[in-house]
């Protein structure tokens, strides 16, 4: 409780000051981030090269090797329901500078990337978490199939081969607070200007933007607190009972 609590109040003063401070944080705060992205992944290409055909001949569960429908359209849903988030770039790219003939290439270039070509990326960082949870259950530990679907335990898994485990579980740490925080300014900023349009609309007034700022920190936070991110996993990782329907 006291956790989500403090990660709440510190988003409120990352967002006061607008879009331009969360520009310069997030360019500050990359670096730093896709370092601890990208070393583990690093590090099993090059020490555990047999990761890479342990990945590809991964049969799961069932350990028949053939393709289960249910479990494709499962795995489809959790990948359609994070393109929605897509829409939150709308909130970097109307700061994008004129488009002038000398900037022409690099402007469309950001708007394509920024924009849809974001699925790119969240195709990679989907690959990537697959690629380090099917290490952790099929070379480690099986029964790390518990926890591999959460990103801590997947970084800190791979840290833990690389270094004490005091420095893995730092790591560790400082990977999950850079990334909240990177997507949580964000989240809180595209939440307070959506209240504060729909509220503006609907009764003409405008109560500022920090009041639904506040308005949509709080709304997380009850959320946060009635465990409703366990309730979602539980909604996007259940597995059918029985074949379905027309199926």
């Amino acid at each position: 409780m006291l956790g989500y609590f403090a990660s709440t109040v510190i988003i409120i003063p990352l967002v006061i000051y607008g879009m331009n401070t969360l520009a310069k944080l997030q360019v500050w705060t990359t670096p730093l981030w896709l370092l601890l992205m990208v070393v583990p992944v690093g590090y099993l290409l090059v020490s555990h090269p047999e990761s890479i055909d342990t990945f590809f001949a991964y049969t799961g569960e069932s350990g028949d090797g053939g393709p289960n429908l249910a479990s494709v359209m499962l795995a489809a849903g959790v990948c359609l329901s994070l393109m929605a988030q897509i829409a939150e770039q709308i909130d970097y790219l109307r700061f994008m500078p004129p488009r002038t003939d000398a900037n022409r290439g690099a402007w469309w270039r950001a708007v394509i990337l920024a924009g849809p070509g974001w699925v790119i990326f969240g195709a990679i960082k989907q690959i990537v978490g697959l690629f380090i949870a099917i290490y952790l259950i099929a070379t480690l530990d099986p029964a790390a199939s518990a926890t591999a679907n959460e990103p801590v335990h997947q970084f800190l898994g791979v840290y833990r081969e690389m270094m004490p485990a005091w420095l893995a579980m730092a790591l560790a740490v400082v990977l999950v607070v850079i990334s909240q925080i990177k997507i949580n300014v964000t989240n809180a900023y595209s939440g307070s200007l959506a209240w504060t349009n729909s509220f503006t609309r609907i009764t003409k007034t405008y109560p500022g933007r920090m009041v639904f700022v506040l308005v949509n920190l709080a709304i997380a936070l009850v959320l946060m607190e009635a465990n409703m991110f366990d309730f979602l996993n539980t909604i996007l990782a259940s597995t059918p009972t029985a074949p379905w329907p027309g199926l």
